[in-house]
């Protein structure tokens, strides 16, 4: 009964530590840009700001470099130089091509 509570004990503190490797490794995905102007676009105006975080595809945070350094320790940098960074635009203009392959066909309204 010994061994059996040692091993789930050991297994308990390997799961424990396997969790927490895995949420460091989460956070190593965390990049933090400076250095240019950064447009936020939040309002009806350009809106500037200072640094930029990105986790994982998304922006997590917005604000000053020094607080970004300070709450994502271990992000990467990504020095823009100068450079603009700005919110990416999607154009959801048809292309000749697509809409002759799709206005030859019957097309029903609702």
């Amino acid at each position: 009964m010994k061994n059996e509570f040692l091993l789930f004990a050991i297994v308990i503190v390997a799961l424990f530590y396997s969790t927490n490797s895995m949420a460091t490794e989460k956070k190593a995905d965390q990049t933090i840009y400076y250095g240019g102007d950064i447009i936020t676009m939040e309002g009806e105006k350009a809106e500037y700001a200072e640094a930029v975080v990105q986790e994982n595809g998304k922006i997590v945070f917005v604000g000053s470099k020094a607080d970004a350094i300070k709450k994502y320790k271990t992000a990467g940098k990504h020095d823009l130089k100068g450079q603009t960074m700005m919110p990416g635009h999607i154009e959801p203009h048809l292309h000749p091509s697509i809409s002759a392959i799709l206005l030859s066909g019957d097309i029903v309204a609702p």
